[in-house]
């Protein structure tokens, strides 16, 4: 699972790209070394690219993965937009799964919404599903 993690300090959040299958154990990777750069960075906001690649994950891990967020020491206030190609169940799943935890997570299929939804501040925003 190829990745690749930097950050855009004029539009103040931190990029991850992925290629290829992603699996659990890549996403704990990542979500360590977003930790990293969140804090190098003094940023809480996440925008993940997955359209190259494809969740090869069961129903169980993707429930899994806001309990790996919260290990890795992501901040609850993050916002975290994920572009994909297109919004499959599993997306959906782990939108809810997310948002349910008290996570603030977003699917999009166009990454300059998900840019612009990540300029909303946290603290006006509400915490459901749309």
């Amino acid at each position: 699972m190829p990745y690749n993690i930097s950050s855009d300090p004029e539009a103040h959040c931190v990029f991850a790209i992925f290629e290829g299958t992603v699996d659990i154990v890549g996403i704990q990777r990542v979500a360590v070394e977003f930790v990293k750069a969140s804090s190098r960075h003094d940023c809480l906001a996440l925008l993940i690219d997955m359209r190259e690649a494809k969740l090869t994950m069961s129903i169980l891990e993707i429930y899994k993965i806001p309990q790996i967020m919260v290990i890795a020491g992501v901040d609850p206030r993050c916002k975290r937009a994920v572009v994909a190609s297109q919004i499959t169940e599993d997306y959906r799943f782990f939108e809810t799964v997310s948002v349910n935890s008290g996570q603030i997570l977003k699917i999009f299929t166009d990454f300059d919404s998900a840019k612009r939804w990540l300029m909303i501040p946290a603290e006006s925003m509400q915490r459901v599903v749309n």
